[in-house]
């Protein structure tokens, strides 16, 4: 790498000459071939497939150069594009398999963002340079399609670019792939401009081998990248890098809905449209893709909204409903009950001296305990009862057509399954059918700590 580095700064610095400049950059591409290629055993099993496509795709790039100088050298031409252009299917191929392995769900979003500006780019790209190639009588077939296949090959690259920046929790591999296809990117852009203004690059030698600099750079990015395992997705999601990253896309989807109008608005100033059926089929493709956009937004709003509303209303270390949950849910079930005369029992359970539990086990060994007992207690409850974890060490059961002396048989049976041998207190209200749901909650806490005064490891009934 070290080498990779001291090259990419000194080839400004070489003697002027096709052979100077071809060995430079062949030696650059070389060593980064093989710095990828020796890199491979890093990578996990799946993904190493995608980092020979890389190094595949790098060596032929450079090799080309040389091909090209051997050709000028030997016959005083060149059409040897298609060592270039293979780079493109490969970086492509590779990147689309680092994407399989980081996304964690179907990103609907990003592929359409993807796409988006794509179809932006592409409205560009056949405007100012796929069709002038194609009307070009003067150039030979096969020369235009060569200048066909640069632009389609950076609207390839443009998707992949856009696509892996959508990967907020990227890993430092991501990052080095997305670096360095975006040089290859800024290299063509480069071309492209100085074809479409009228300038040779080639008449300046500092600036032609500064253009030259950004492949050799990308070349290095991609060695650099390779050192690093491509990680899975993480499990959460950081949400400043998500809210970052959600404003990055919008302007960038925004930019490229306006290419098209802003096509159509330059041809007009200059009082003739070359090319409006392009630019209408392009504006038509970017509205339906910006409505889907929409669309997939909405859906990932509601699902994110229901999962919150989830998220709030459940214990994470129970799974089951918490106070909250109780507190909205206990009033509509009372009045339910009152509706089908369905006797109504309440127990408030306490594990006893849970604390001590916790002080001589360990938090952890804590945590096990409630996770254990909510678990082993909603497998024994029936299918109408509500248990939820009301606070610390204590749970609140409703029990459906149960009641007094059924309410003890409950507890019992949950009481035999509790476990590592851990008792706990009760106490039971049965509703009156009048009583306002925190009066019968208040009566059930009441007979709970009566039941710890007693001694613990009972139930004690509220008296009406």
């Amino acid at each position: 790498m070290g080498i990779c580095v001291v090259a990419v700064a000194a080839y400004q610095l070489l003697p002027d000459g096709l052979w100077w400049e071809t060995a430079g950059q062949f030696s650059v591409g070389l060593a980064a071939a093989v710095v990828v290629f020796a890199s491979v055993r890093r990578q996990p099993r799946g993904m190493r497939w995608t980092w020979v496509c890389f190094a595949v795709g790098i060596l032929l790039h450079a090799s080309g150069h040389v091909a090209f100088a051997v050709s000028v050298t030997l016959t005083g031409g060149s059409g040897l594009d298609l060592w270039w252009l293979l780079l493109y299917p490969l970086v492509a191929a590779g990147a689309l398999g680092v994407l399989r392995r980081h996304r964690r769900q179907r990103d609907l979003a990003a592929v359409v963002d993807s796409v988006i500006v794509a179809t932006g780019t592409g409205v560009l790209c056949w405007v100012a340079v796929i069709a002038p190639a194609v009307g070009d009588e003067s150039m030979s077939p096969g020369h235009r399609l060569v200048l066909m296949a640069y632009p389609v090959a950076d609207i390839l690259l443009i998707a992949l670019v856009t696509r892996l920046l959508g990967q907020h929790d990227r890993d430092p591999a991501v990052r080095w792939i997305t670096a360095a296809l975006g040089f290859v990117l800024v290299c063509d852009l480069c071309w492209v401009v100085s074809g479409m203004v009228g300038i040779q690059l080639a008449d300046s030698q500092p600036v032609y081998r500064a253009v030259q600099q950004l492949f050799l750079v990308a070349y290095c990015c991609m060695a650099v990248g390779s050192r690093y395992p491509v990680a899975g997705p993480s499990v959460q999601r950081v949400e400043t890098q998500a809210g970052r990253g959600a404003w990055q896309g919008l302007l960038l989807t925004t930019a490229s809905t306006l290419v098209a109008p802003l096509v159509l608005w330059g041809e007009a100033s200059d009082g003739r449209v070359d090319h409006g059926r392009a630019i209408a089929v392009g504006c038509g493709l970017l509205f339906v893709l910006a409505a889907a956009r929409i669309a997939v937004t909405l859906r990932e709003l509601t699902r994110t909204a229901d999962r919150l509303r989830d998220m709030a209303r459940h214990d994470a270390l129970t799974e089951l409903p918490n106070r909250r949950a109780w507190n909205e849910r206990f009033p509509w079930m009372l009045q339910d009950c009152l509706r089908t005369g369905a006797t109504v029992s309440v127990a408030l359970l306490d594990l006893d001296r849970f604390k001590e539990y916790n002080d001589t086990r360990g938090h952890q060994a804590g945590d096990d305990l409630l996770a254990d007992t909510a678990r082993v207690w909603r497998a024994e409850l029936r299918a109408g009862d509500l248990l939820a974890r009301y606070g610390g060490e204590e749970f609140v059961v409703l029990m459906v057509d149960a009641d007094a002396g059924e309410a003890v048989r409950v507890l019992d049976r949950l009481r035999a399954v509790t476990p590592r041998g851990q008792s706990f207190s009760a106490g039971i209200a049965t509703w009156d059918r009048y009583e306002e749901p925190h009066r019968l909650l208040h009566r059930a806490d009441q007979a709970l700590y009566q039941a710890k005064a007693d001694g613990r490891d009972r139930a004690v009934v509220a008296a009406v």
